[in-house]
């Protein structure tokens, strides 16, 4: 078969053009493109951007610098809120140390145991030192009647700690801590307003006895056998119109009413026993048995 003469066709290849731009991705958070910026000593990035605890310096032309800023010893931080970091004050355009005794205020509030005078922190609470916000005092002072002063309290021939309590040993009296043999009958009562034995209780600054009817109650409100603690006073109990006494318990055929005397209660027609009980079948309705 005869065939005709061959012919070469070129063929389109796909090579990229070199006049076409590529899309290569620019950093835009940098001022100059392929330098690092934002932390202290670097470059700072676009719209003057530092990283935290950092602030760009210089002026507006140029490339400015970040700059540490905050922290102890550093210059304040000008352009965020706070100017320095936790325990920091800015004086002098230097973050300092604050709140110690011998250290400026933080603000106008200084650390426990300081107080603010005229922006500098000094010592407060102890014996001749100021008193503490609140009038307070470390343990074994108080702050000053009429005064600002702290002074020694509780010790012998010092001022009662808080008008009423001394040492060990001691009794206060007429303000002051005694020496003297205290917490017997007829005796001053100690320390704590408290006497040596649970038959008594101080009762006006004295220890008297206690428990019997128409004496002071005992500590925890007790009373003796048949007795009642009422308004701090011991009386009679169990009978017809008296307190109940201990356990809600009244003499030979009376209960506990729900008013805490004792009366008739719990048959038909008396008045509920505490509790709301009743005698037999009847049922309390309305605070009676019926």
């Amino acid at each position: 078969m005869d065939v005709g003469p061959r012919i070469d066709v070129p063929v389109v290849m796909d090579v990229p053009r070199v006049d076409v731009a590529m899309d290569v991705p620019v950093d835009t958070d940098r001022r100059d493109t392929g330098t690092t910026c934002g932390a202290p000593g670097q470059p700072c990035c676009a719209l003057r951007v530092c990283a935290a605890g950092a602030e760009c310096s210089g002026n507006l032309i140029g490339t400015n610098t970040c700059r540490s800023c905050g922290g102890a010893g550093q210059p304040c931080c000008q352009r965020s809120t706070p100017t320095c970091g936790a325990s920091l004050t800015c004086r002098g355009e230097v973050c300092q140390a604050c709140g110690e005794p011998g250290q400026p205020c933080c603000g106008t509030t200084c650390g426990t145991g300081a107080t603010c005078n005229s922006g500098l922190c000094t010592a407060c609470g102890g014996p001749g030192q100021t008193c503490c916000a609140g009038r307070v005092c470390s343990d074994g002072n108080q702050c000053s009647t009429f005064g600002t002063l702290c002074q020694a309290c509780g010790a012998a021939g010092q001022t009662c700690c808080g008008g009423t309590t001394c040492g060990a040993g001691l009794a206060c009296r007429s303000g002051s801590c005694q020496v003297s043999l205290c917490g017997n009958s007829g005796q001053a009562c100690c320390a704590g307003s408290t006497c040596n034995t649970a038959a008594l209780a101080c009762n006006g600054g004295t220890c008297a006895p206690c428990g019997g009817s128409s004496e002071r109650c005992c500590s925890g409100s007790a009373c003796n056998p048949g007795l009642a603690c009422t308004s701090n006073t011991c009386t009679s109990c169990g009978g017809s119109g008296e307190l109940c006494c201990s356990g809600n318990s009244c003499d030979v055929g009376l209960g506990c009413l729900g008013t805490n005397r004792c009366g008739a209660c719990g048959n038909v027609g008396q008045a509920c026993c505490a509790g709301g009980r009743c005698n037999g079948t009847s049922r309390c309705l309305l605070n009676a048995c019926r």
